[in-house]
């Protein structure tokens, strides 16, 4: 739904069944270290208040210093300088943006980071105006609706089974509240599996479904379905919506993902489902059929399709819906939530290995220990520090024919630079959501926050603007803990791979620019990972999973805490 990253490449039809062979790309990384493949991404939210990402024409809502010298980038060669000119037309002189991007590159064959940060254009960080009025509804795209997902999904018993006389599958379609409820019980069942609590589950799934659904998605939601069409009484017209995409459920599971997880992993899924049937023996013989027929999919997957000869052509005994057939798995009330519980035990499985919990742990120390630097500053070092970042919350360009905020702007700007002055050392209420008014909050959520410590196109902040910032993340988040940061942290290994998670947390790579994790293409593509550090990236994240799309008070967060409400808590 808000994120949609898959690029197609076989001719027009191709995008009927949701995902050829071979062209998914999520938020793509490049690595210095040890380079994955290069994958190209839109990353994608529900609206400008999700970070106004990057604005598609199918989207349901308006999405949407550096200078070009060396300095401090002490990790490249300057022999690397001017790699790209060589055996070059000189057709036009190469722009501030080609040159930097040469640079990268260059550092990037060499194996090595790039400091330098992406040059800034005038005008970058202004934000961008209200929408006036209603959000238009998106157009709809040319990937399969629900409907074609149930109708593809008969086929799976043939698929997994080959066996043309196997009956058609039918999907348990349960609805919203059953399948939020499994979910979360499957979900919980993951996280103990790692050390976790229920509550540090039950916020890890919240702030994931915050991110992904924007607190009102549901288990049939798919890229770009119209929030209207969740209304009671829609779905008929919500399952006939043709998506721009197919991420489809509470985490946005795409065609692809589904399709690995099963190809890799259906065993271990298949034998929750098996587990499932010894614990509800009235439903066994239906649980311990779909363990089969999963089981069936996984070496049907591996080992590709039946092929037979039809004249001189080899043709395949698959339906072409064979793609979107193994995506609806996902609407099955009894394998979904355990498919979707299982992405997060991918990614939590990968963080344990590579001790990322632990990473993340020592990250939270640091904020804390940054925090508390502003807190030994002079009183006159405070004011310059809070002066300096004032200077860069700028407002919107008035809407011509609208009343002028230009009054409001300045006296809620200017009553939050009294509260900053006044932060006393450690955690404190001053900046607190509920104590801030409407347009202190505003500003504090949606441009305060989001400022640049180094590739603002004012250029990078002093050391002391820098701590300032650590200290108002801190007091506003209520304090940093390694568990807090985990669901930033794996929806960031979600987006973008987790070879790029394991490198951003390594310490010495806090401050290095994202332009070092990213495809140009991903990177050009994505404001909120422009011209941002590897910190500031993952920061942002955890911001947008504690914003306005977090509100208790969203349908689909109401049903979320009831859900978790259910599931009984283990010693």
């Amino acid at each position: 739904m808000f994120r949609e990253i898959e690029n197609f490449s076989n001719g027009p039809d191709a995008a009927k069944d949701g995902m050829p062979d071979d062209t998914v790309a999520r938020l793509g990384g490049e690595l210095l270290s040890t380079p994955p493949p290069v994958k190209d991404a839109v990353l994608s939210n529900a609206d400008k208040e999700r970070e106004g990402l990057v604005q598609f024409v199918s989207l349901r809502r308006s999405k949407h210093s550096s200078s070009d010298s060396d300095g401090g980038h002490s990790k490249h060669d300057s022999s690397d300088e001017g790699h790209h000119h060589k055996g070059r037309a000189s057709k036009h002189a190469e722009s501030p943006d080609e040159s930097y991007w040469n640079r990268v590159d260059a550092a990037k064959k060499a194996h090595k980071f790039i400091t330098e940060f992406a040059p800034a254009h005038h005008g970058q960080d202004k934000p961008p105006q209200e929408p006036v009025g209603p959000m238009p509804l998106p157009k709809q795209g040319s990937f399969p609706s629900i409907d074609d997902m149930i109708s593809a999904s008969k086929s799976l018993n043939r698929i997994a089974h080959p066996d043309s006389k196997q009956p058609d599958f039918v999907l348990d379609d349960i609805d919203e509240n059953a399948f939020q409820d499994r979910y979360a019980a499957e979900s919980t069942r993951v996280g103990r599996e790692f050390g976790l609590s229920k509550d540090v589950v039950e916020d890890l799934a919240k702030r994931i479904y915050a991110f992904e659904d924007g607190g009102w998605g549901t288990f049939d939601t798919l890229t770009n379905t119209p929030e209207s069409l969740v209304a009671t009484g829609k779905a008929p017209e919500r399952r006939k919506f043709h998506p721009s995409g197919t991420a489809v459920g509470y985490n946005q599971l795409m065609a692809a993902d589904t399709w690995e997880n099963v190809k890799s992993h259906g065993d271990e899924i298949a034998a929750r489902l098996e587990t499932m049937a010894t614990e509800q023996p009235t439903r066994a013989k239906v649980l311990l059929e779909k363990a089969s027929m999963v089981r069936g999919l996984q070496e049907a997957l591996e080992h590709g399709p039946p092929v037979h000869k039809k004249g001189k052509h080899v043709e395949s005994d698959w339906p072409k819906t064979v793609r979107t057939a193994v995506h609806a798995i996902n609407l099955d009330g009894d394998i979904g939530p355990v498919l979707q519980a299982h992405e997060l035990h991918n990614l939590l499985r990968f963080f344990k290995d590579h001790n990322l919990l632990d990473s993340l742990k020592a990250k939270a120390a640091q904020d804390t220990t940054n925090a508390q630097i502003y807190d030994t500053l002079t009183p006159a070092r405070k004011q310059a520090a809070v002066t300096e970042v004032i200077s860069r919350v700028q407002m919107a360009d008035p809407i011509p024919g609208h009343p002028d905020p230009t009054a409001d702007f300045e006296k809620a700007k200017g009553s939050l630079e009294v509260k900053l002055l006044a932060l006393p050392a450690g955690l404190s209420d001053t900046i607190k959501r509920e104590n801030l008014t409407d347009n202190e909050e505003s500003i504090m959520y949606s441009q305060l926050l989001q400022l640049r410590k180094f590739g603002g196109e004012f250029g990078p902040m002093s050391a002391d603007a820098r701590a300032l910032l650590d200290k108002v993340t801190f007091v506003y988040r209520g304090g940093v803990t390694g568990d807090g940061l985990l669901a930033a942290a794996i929806e960031l290994a979600n987006l973008g791979g987790t070879s790029i998670i394991e490198a951003m947390l390594k310490p010495d790579n806090a401050d290095l620019p994202t332009t070092n994790f990213f495809a140009h293409n991903g990177y050009v593509q994505n404001p909120t990972v422009q011209r941002r550090s590897a910190d500031e990236l993952l920061m942002q994240i955890d911001r947008i999973m504690h914003g306005p799309h977090a509100k208790a008070t969203l349908p689909g967060n109401i049903g979320f805490t009831e859900a978790f409400k259910k599931v009984p808590v283990q010693p």
